[in-house]
């Protein structure tokens, strides 16, 4: 698995060093910021600090601190991401009866790191939705000797690597028999190595892919500059060729594509939802602070030889001017329940992206008539499994080149969740709740039953979801604009009774 490294690397400037990242590869990856920031959690969220929770005009920065610092992010993204790759991968990929001996033999030990075919599926699939696209990259060992009987006696055999697409940097194209080629790829990678008795050196490495070659650059020492690697048993330059004419690379794309290589993150909505739930929480955070804080208005009182008013339990506080007083201020709290109502609105905002993926894009006038005519549209989960489908059709086949063998057989990812979204019923169920012919109670038990909603919802959550889901329709529609904070602070005074 070759994944993003946390050192920053001293990329190429110059269209000729290796090193030097495509324009699209920056654009990228700022692309990926908020997904990526919201993805660590509330650490990301505070680590980036003014580009998600601006610094109010006026507030000092020991302020900001302090309310940053306050501010913990309730991660909806995240758990979105998870519970719709858990749906397609509650069940196992189904290799078919006519799969190869030869190919199933390597479904349990699929990546040479002990993933089977479905849980490295899992890491394809997750990076994919949180990223937009995931590569594979389906490799072969370097043996000595060139007959499939040297290769059997090394114990050689292909095995799939997951490429995450922040590592990819570089790439090229080519049109050759009326379709587009990949005839160059250069990906980042980090290598651990022994270092003493007990450590480790982090080494920072850069691959290059060409149609039946690859060869190795290494950061030198100084961290300045790439060279070619040299294999530390053999002290030959790190390179190869191979027996494929073709760059075995399978790219899973399932956002929307900015470029060959590069896509839109799919939950883009759902993290800018989850973006103001962050801003909104820190606020409301904020003002219960200090809303919890006693503030006391009071002229014309006693003081002591300081100056000041004494306070403390068992002690009267006296004034002998007539126009003396002592009050509480208290908030009204009008600004905090505006600000609870914001953070609900965005909860139920988010709670509706996530099934909007899950149920199925109606395209006709009725659901109703278009489970008649037989025209549903897959739900954007379903069309997703589709697309991974596609890409384990090419993985395998990429797998059988390697062997030497024909390529037959299937890998079926499981599709059996969208049947409870997708069942005509489940949606008759939808509208005839909107059209108030059926009460909600029967709708959410009778989703319960189906699978739709979990059975550990609470009944209460679920109905009020269902009571605001015309206005947070209509926040997603807005472009997910939501309500900019807390309401005005307001402020009332009880008298003490001071004497």
């Amino acid at each position: 698995m070759i994944t993003p490294t946390t050192t920053v690397l001293p990329l190429g400037l110059s269209d000729n060093d290796i090193a030097s990242p495509l324009p699209a590869y920056a654009r990228y990856m700022e692309d990926l910021r908020l997904v990526r920031d919201l993805h660590r959690g509330t650490a990301g969220m505070r680590e980036a600090g003014r580009r998600y929770l601006p610094q109010e005009e006026g507030e000092s920065n020991k302020s900001y601190q302090a309310r940053l610092t306050l501010s913990v992010l309730s991660n909806y993204y995240k758990r979105t991401l998870e519970k719709l790759v858990g749906q397609v991968f509650s069940e196992e990929i189904e290799p078919s009866n006519d799969l190869p001996d030869a190919v199933y033999a390597l479904l349990d030990n699929i990546d040479l790191e002990g993933n089977s075919l479905s849980a490295f599926m899992h890491q394809v699939f997750y990076t994919a939705i949180h990223k937009g696209l995931c590569h594979v990259m389906v490799e072969y060992p370097q043996v000595q000797g060139r007959t499939r009987a040297d290769h059997l006696r090394a114990g050689a055999r292909p095995y799939w690597t997951l490429i995450d697409p922040e590592c990819v940097i570089g790439w090229r194209f080519q049109e050759q028999g009326g379709r587009k080629v990949l005839t160059q790829l250069r990906v980042l990678e980090t290598v651990e190595v022994e270092s003493g008795k007990y450590g480790v050196d982090t080494i920072q490495r850069l691959r290059l892919y060409e149609p039946g070659r690859w060869k190795v650059f290494q950061l030198d020492d100084t961290g300045s500059d790439w060279h070619e690697t040299l294999d530390p048993e053999t002290g030959q330059v790190m390179e190869g060729t191979t027996s494929l004419d073709f760059i075995p690379l399978v790219t899973l794309m399932l956002g929307d594509r900015t470029t060959d290589m590069t896509a839109i993150p799919c939950l883009q909505g759902s993290a800018e939802l989850n973006c103001q739930h962050w801003q909104s929480a820190s606020d409301q955070r904020n003002i219960l602070h200090y809303a919890r804080m006693i503030t006391f208005f009071g002229k014309c009182l006693d003081v002591d030889e300081g100056g000041q008013v004494i306070f403390g339990a068992n002690r009267l506080i006296h004034t002998t001017s007539p126009d003396g007083d002592l009050r509480v201020v208290e908030h009204t709290g009008a600004g905090i329940e505006a600000g609870r109502n914001d953070l609900k609105d965005l909860e139920s905002a988010m709670a509706l992206f996530g099934l909007q993926l899950l149920l199925p894009k109606v395209s006709g006038q009725t659901a109703t008539q278009n489970a008649i005519e037989k025209g549903e549209a897959d739900s954007a989960l379903l069309s997703w499994v589709r697309k991974m489908q596609s890409c384990l059709q090419a993985l395998l086949s990429y797998t059988c080149a390697w062997l030497g063998i024909e390529a037959q057989g299937a890998l079926v990812p499981y599709t059996g969740f969208a049947d409870s979204f997708a069942s005509t019923d489940t949606q008759v169920l939808l509208e005839g709740y909107k059209a108030g012919l059926l009460p909600r109670e029967l709708v959410i038990g009778e989703l319960k039953e189906r699978g739709v909603i979990g059975t550990d919802y609470d009944m209460i959550e679920v109905a009020r979801m269902f009571e605001e889901d015309a206005r947070s329709t209509a926040i997603m529609q807005s472009g997910f604009a939501g309500t900019q904070g807390a309401a005005p602070i307001g402020a009332e005074e009880k008298d003490t009774g001071v004497q």
